[in-house]
């Protein structure tokens, strides 16, 4: 993370996406069942599509980019782990912050 936004990186190093914080138009909460156990996930909505770049709990920094964006988005949503992770094995999408993707875009898109 740094001032203008964050990026993840593989295990050696290598560059996977980067993230301006200016940039962020939603940021959403959901869950990836991963057959025998849950992922939480947090997403970021950069462009006007249905398209998120996520970041899970097995990422490091993880819990810092959580911590960072209270600083960086005013208003998001800081009491949603419970929704999020509750019940088991179900998506649970939850928006934290900014506008969502328009729901008749998204129909739209999948025909």
């Amino acid at each position: 993370m740094d001032a203008t936004g964050f990026s993840t990186a593989t295990a050696t190093g290598e560059n996977v996406f980067r993230i301006e914080w200016a940039d962020v138009r939603e940021i959403v909460a959901f869950k990836e069942d991963i057959f025998s156990y849950d992922e939480i996930c947090v997403g970021f909505r950069v462009a006007d599509e249905d398209t998120y770049w996520r970041v899970t709990e097995e990422f490091t920094g993880y819990t810092e980019l959580l911590q960072e964006l209270e600083t960086r988005f005013p208003r998001i949503r800081t009491e949603w782990f419970k929704e999020v992770a509750f019940p088991a094995f179900v998506p649970n999408w939850t928006v934290l912050w900014g506008t969502p993707f328009p729901p008749e875009k998204r129909a739209a898109k999948n025909t």
